[in-house]
């Protein structure tokens, strides 16, 4: 019984453990664009058939920093997230509008 408490304590234990920088890391979709997040920090999007690519930073409180150079350009956003094993929700700290992307 002392064993399986402690395997049942172990496991919430590594479950509070888990690190956004690691979990975020992966391809996802949203219905409009695909995005891929590498343990470098590069980040590449393809949004209505065109590729984009560039970078991003894990920021406190579940936040992200992406940049991103398009046409050209570079733009950079920061936006919240919250995560799950297969949901990614990004919200825009600009407009708020808020961006689901599935495993």
């Amino acid at each position: 019984m002392k064993n399986l408490l402690l395997v049942v304590i172990m496991g919430l234990v590594m479950m509070g453990c888990s690190d956004p920088k690691e979990d975020i890391l992966g391809k996802w979709k949203s219905t409009d664009a695909k995005m891929e997040l590498f343990k470098d920090g590069t980040v590449s999007i393809e949004k209505k058939g065109t590729p984009f690519s560039g970078t991003y930073t894990i920021l406190e409180e579940n936040r992200i920093k992406m940049t991103i150079v398009a046409m050209g350009m570079e733009m950079t956003r920061v936006a919240s997230f919250k995560l799950s094993d297969t949901e990614l929700l990004l919200t825009s700290e600009d407009d708020g509008k808020v961006t689901t992307y599935n495993r």
